[in-house]
């Protein structure tokens, strides 16, 4: 299926330019989608072999089961489309969050229930045990990565005890997850969350240190506690 829309194209009407290869193994032809039962005419974009190999695909696949999901209710013409979804044409950052907004998924919100459970009395590093396990195992967790109240407990460590920005604390805990992930051979993009940033330079480190609002109070605070003299107030005037 990853192979199917870099290769073929589909129309609701046959185009005039191929109302000839009807039929023709190097034209096109046509199915029926299993629900909608909407006829569609599928056509190679390039008339040249290729080689593809089918294979089961289970839950634990990570996001492309979740597209499979979506495949099998909706049809669709690319992978953007696969993530549209609502009124407002929604474009959705992963399968699995589309998945869910179609209510294709039942009892997706188990993981969170269970998150939630052992938010209170778990240390940090536990919850990102816990996360890896419900994510390694099929269980719909971006929606948990999603809300910054949630995604806190799994990074708390590192804000409260080291100190560190809300960004670098991020970059850390993914960096962490990416690593359990790893012990089953699949990493954090397989499940439609975002992989870490490799490193930062020196300067990346030190802007996310600090944050633009906590800049300011501190600039206000030392405006009132320590006001500038003639000579400073006449440089930031000119």
């Amino acid at each position: 299926m990853v192979q199917f829309f870099s290769s073929y194209t589909y129309y609701k009407e046959v185009p005039k330019k191929l109302s000839k290869l009807e039929n023709d193994v190097n034209g096109f032809f046509t199915i029926r989608h299993p629900r909608s039962r909407q006829k569609m005419f599928i056509c190679r974009r390039q008339n040249s072999d290729c080689i593809i190999r089918l294979q089961n695909l289970y839950i634990t696949s990570g996001d492309i089961w979740f597209l499979r999901l979506i495949m099998l209710s909706v049809p669709c013409s690319s992978f953007v489309e696969a993530r549209t979804c609502g009124e407002n044409k929604e474009v959705f950052s992963c399968f699995q969050t589309a998945a869910v907004a179609r209510a294709l998924v039942t009892d997706y919100d188990q993981a969170e229930k269970c998150y939630v459970q052992h938010m209170e009395q778990s240390l940090a590093s536990e919850m990102r045990g816990l996360f890896a396990c419900m994510t390694v195992n099929g269980y719909p967790t971006v929606c948990i990565y999603d809300k910054e109240k949630l995604r806190y407990h799994m990074m708390k460590d590192h804000i409260d005890k080291n100190k560190m920005s809300v960004a670098a604390a991020t970059n850390k805990l993914l960096m962490q997850l990416n690593t359990l992930l790893n012990f089953e051979n699949k990493k954090m993009s397989d499940f439609g969350l975002p992989m870490p940033k490799s490193c930062f330079t020196e300067l990346e480190m030190a802007q996310m240190s600090y944050t633009k609002d906590s800049q300011l109070e501190l600039l206000r605070s030392l405006e009132a506690s320590t006001p500038n003299n003639d000579e400073q107030q006449h440089f930031l005037i000119t």
